[in-house]
C-alpha cells in the first residue's frame, strides 16, 4: 500500500482515511475480478454475495459477504502516539462482534 500510495502522489502522507480508502478499493477489484470476464452491476452482487471474504492478512480482518452489509469486522491495534512515533499498546487481533440491544 504504501509503495503504490507514493507511486501516485509522491510525498502524501499514508492517513487513516487513505488506508480506508485503499482498502476499499483494493475489496471492489476483489469482488471485480471474482465476477469474471462478464462484469455487470447482477454479476459484481452476485460474486460478492456468494461466498465472498475479503482479508489482508495483520491489516484488514476476513470480512465476509453478505454479512459484511450489516456487521462489522471486529478487528484492530491500539496504539498511542508522543506526536513524532507511535507505540503498539494492543497488537492487531481479531474478535467477535458484541450485540447491543
Amino acid at each position: 500500500m504504501l509503495a503504490d500510495v507514493q507511486k501516485v502522489a509522491p510525498g502524501q502522507p499514508v492517513t487513516q482515511a487513505v488506508a480506508a480508502g485503499y482498502w476499499s478499493a483494493d475489496l471492489f477489484l476483489a469482488a471485480v475480478k471474482k465476477a469474471g470476464k462478464n462484469l455487470t452491476p447482477a454479476t459484481l452482487v452476485k460474486a460478492a454475495n456468494t461466498r465472498f471474504t475479503y482479508e489482508v492478512p495483520a491489516t484488514v480482518g476476513p470480512t465476509t459477504f453478505p454479512a459484511a452489509h450489516s456487521k462489522p469486522t471486529p478487528c484492530g491495534a491500539l496504539v498511542t502516539s508522543n506526536g513524532t512515533a507511535y507505540s503498539v499498546k494492543v497488537p492487531y487481533s481479531c474478535g467477535a462482534v458484541v450485540p447491543v440491544n
